[in-house]
C-alpha cells in the first residue's frame, strides 16, 4: 500500500478543518437561536385586563374560559393590590406620581403564557379572549411576537442547512468507499488512510475549537450562553474525521473515467458505422 503523499495529507487536514469551522459555526448558531427563542418565549405575556371587579366565582369561569383556549400554557390571575405592589418593587420612581393620585389606578388582569409554537397566534388568541364577558383591554407586545416568530424560522433553516450539510458530506464519503471497492483505479481512497483520519481528525477538533473560542463573548450576553449539545459535537466529529476518504488523489480516477466514456464512444460509433 502506498503511502500518501503531502498534498492528500495537507487536503485532508484542510478538509477537517473546513468542516470543523462550518460545522461548528452552523451548531452555535442554531443553539444560540433556540437559546434567544426560548428566552423571548418564556418572557412573552398576554395580559387580560377585567372590564371591573369581579367575584371570586365569576372569575374563576373567565379563567377556565382563557385557560381552554387554543395555544394556552398557563393563565395565572394578578389582582390590583399584587400589580401595585410589584410596580413598587420594580419602578419606585413612577409609584411616587401614582401615591399622588391617592388610590390604586391599576386594574386586576390574567396573564395567559402561550405555548411557544402559539405565539404566532397571539392577534387571534386575544380576538377569541375579547370575546369573553367581563373581559376589558387586551395587551400585548407585537413586535416580540414577530422576534419570536423570526427565530423560530432561523432555526429551522439552520437544522436544513446542518442537514444538508451533512447529507452531501457523508454522501460523498460513502461514495469514496463504493469507488475504492469497486474500481482498481479508486483504490487511493484507503491508501495511507490512517494518517489521513489522524490529520482530518486535528483539523476538525482545531475549527471546532476556533469557532468556540470567537464565541466566547458571548457569554456575556442578556440571552446567556447556548453551545451545542454534546451528540451533535461528537457527530460533526465523526464526519471531519470520515472527510479524510475524499482526501486523495482523484486523478487516476478521472483519467480512468474520461478513457473510458471516450471507448464507449468509439466503440458506438464504430458499431454505427
Amino acid at each position: 500500500m502506498k503511502a500518501p503523499t503531502v498534498k492528500t495529507l495537507f487536503m485532508a487536514a484542510l478538509g477537517g478543518l473546513l468542516c470543523g469551522v462550518v460545522g461548528e459555526t452552523l451548531l452555535f448558531l442554531e443553539a444560540q437561536t433556540r437559546r434567544v427563542e426560548n428566552v423571548l418565549a418564556d418572557d412573552f405575556r398576554i395580559v387580560v385586563f377585567l372590564a371591573g371587579e369581579q367575584p371570586e366565582s365569576q372569575r374563576n369561569v373567565l379563567e377556565d374560559k382563557l385557560q381552554a383556549l387554543p395555544g394556552t400554557a398557563e393563565v395565572r390571575y394578578v389582582s390590583r393590590d399584587a400589580a401595585l405592589d410589584t410596580l413598587r418593587r420594580e419602578d419606585p420612581e413612577l409609584m411616587k406620581s401614582i401615591a399622588l393620585l391617592g388610590e390604586n389606578p391599576l386594574q386586576s388582569a390574567f396573564e395567559a403564557r402561550l405555548d411557544p409554537e402559539s405565539i404566532a397566534r397571539a392577534s387571534q388568541w386575544a380576538d377569541a379572549a375579547a370575546k369573553f364577558p367581563g373581559v376589558g383591554d387586551i395587551r400585548f407586545k407585537p413586535m416580540e411576537v414577530q422576534a419570536v416568530v423570526q427565530c423560530q424560522f432561523f432555526v429551522r433553516f439552520l437544522r436544513l442547512a446542518i442537514s444538508l450539510s451533512a447529507f452531501f458530506w457523508l454522501a460523498g464519503a460513502a461514495a469514496g468507499l463504493w469507488a475504492a471497492m469497486k474500481l482498481k483505479e479508486a483504490r487511493g481512497v484507503v491508501e495511507g488512510l490512517p494518517p489521513r483520519l489522524g490529520l482530518a481528525a486535528a483539523g476538525t477538533a482545531g475549527g471546532m475549537g476556533l469557532v468556540l473560542i470567537a464565541a466566547l463573548p458571548l457569554k456575556t450576553a442578556p440571552a446567556g450562553w447556548a453551545a451545542p449539545a454534546a451528540w451533535a459535537q461528537f457527530c460533526l466529529f465523526i464526519a471531519g474525521v470520515l472527510g479524510a476518504l475524499l482526501a486523495w488523489d482523484w486523478s487516476g480516477a478521472y483519467r480512468f473515467a474520461v478513457g473510458d466514456e471516450r471507448r464507449h464512444h468509439e466503440l458506438a460509433a464504430h458499431s454505427r458505422g
